[in-house]
């Protein structure tokens, strides 16, 4: 008689080999030469920087080493004029981070220019904090990037937007940033030269402001804008999200006051939701949706009609020269469940009136 082989364990087998082929194709994904670097102001850029006596000492440098996995530690200190660009990007599972190790690193400019973080056509950059930074043009410029975070930041006196994001970044997020006293907008995203999507800006403080608190401007789309207070801006808004492409954004949650015109401001934007909010003190309306007339910009038309925008759950108060809400020839729009505090709560006008 033929004994026929036991069918069983031949199953346990390849049971086994295929579970052992899984952990080994996951475990394969991690960086084995992931390492941890540590920069000093009394260090040297000949050092290894694989110690905290054997540090390098910039930044700038360290980021141009950095692979994926890699985690760059800066010591206490200020630096001066440094102009940080990573050289390499991460991966989903090792990204590349840099962070305090001690205290509250400093980047001090001599002027109102340069770039302190530039993050161009990377991925899985991480800048951890906490850092101080003074006197830039820009704290972070960030183009052509994704999956890239910002955290415990805080800008001060930047001579243009502090917090920069045009063209083509999607996933990013800047949370727990502090911005103050700047020349421009303080934090921005803008889109027209390229889409922006999937961003988010949460827990942030935005102060004095010299034009926006924060902007989302042209081809920004599913970001959301929550959690953030954003006050003493002189120009346009607290929170200004504008013009054609400016589509299917998040604002909720920010306390939104003390901003020279309006709480926040929706000029040629469509399907976004504006949530739960709490504005006051504003020389105009708490929340305006507004249609504009035509402006071409190299051969392209970046303003229209508003449209089926959600407002919900807003609190406004103290508006002195304006109303609540004002709608203003904003198709679709739907204001439910808003707490006005103001002789006149809404104005809806046509379009074009």
């Amino acid at each position: 008689m033929v004994k026929l082989p036991n069918m069983n364990n031949n199953w346990k087998y390849i049971t086994i080999l295929f579970l052992l082929t899984v952990v080994f194709l996951f475990t394969g994904t991690e960086n084995v030469n992931a390492a941890n670097y540590y920069v000093s102001t009394s260090g040297d850029n000949s050092n290894n920087g694989l110690t905290i006596e054997t540090a390098w000492q910039t930044p700038s440098f360290a980021a141009q080493q950095a692979q994926a996995g890699d985690t760059i530690y800066l010591l206490d200190g200020t630096w001066y004029d440094e102009h940080i660009v990573f050289a390499n990007s991460g991966t989903a599972g090792n990204p590349i981070t840099m962070k305090a190790y001690s205290g509250t690193p400093q980047f001090i400019a001599s002027s109102q220019q340069g770039i302190t973080f530039e993050i161009i056509s990377k991925q899985y950059i991480n800048i951890d904090g906490p850092f101080y930074i003074k006197n830039y043009s820009h704290a972070i410029y960030m183009q052509n990037s994704s999956h890239c975070n910002i955290s415990n930041i805080e800008s001060e006196l930047a001579g243009d937007v502090a917090i920069h994001l045009p063209y083509n970044n999607h996933y990013n997020t800047i949370d727990n940033c502090t911005v103050r006293d700047n020349g421009w907008n303080g934090i921005m995203i803008f889109g027209r030269s390229g889409e922006n999507t999937y961003n988010t800006i949460s827990n942030c403080k935005v102060i004095n402001a010299a034009h926006n608190g924060i902007d989302l401007h042209s081809n920004v789309k599913y970001t959301k804008v929550i959690n953030n207070e954003v006050s003493g801006s002189q120009g346009c808004a607290g929170i200004y999200a504008h013009q054609l492409g400016v589509e299917w954004n998040t604002i909720e949650n920010n306390i939104i006051h003390d901003n020279v015109c309006w709480g926040i401001n929706l000029p040629s934007s469509s399907n976004n939701i504006v949530k739960g909010n709490t504005i006051y003190n504003h020389k105009y309306s708490g929340i305006t949706i507004l249609s504009e007339g035509s402006c071409i910009i190299d051969g392209i038309e970046w303003c229209g009609q508003a449209q089926n925008n959600i407002l919900i759950n807003n609190k406004i108060s103290n508006v002195n020269q304006a109303v609540g809400i004002d709608i203003a020839g904003a198709e679709g729009t739907l204001a439910i469940n808003n707490t006005i505090i103001s002789s006149s709560p809404y104005i809806i006008e046509p379009y074009g009136g």
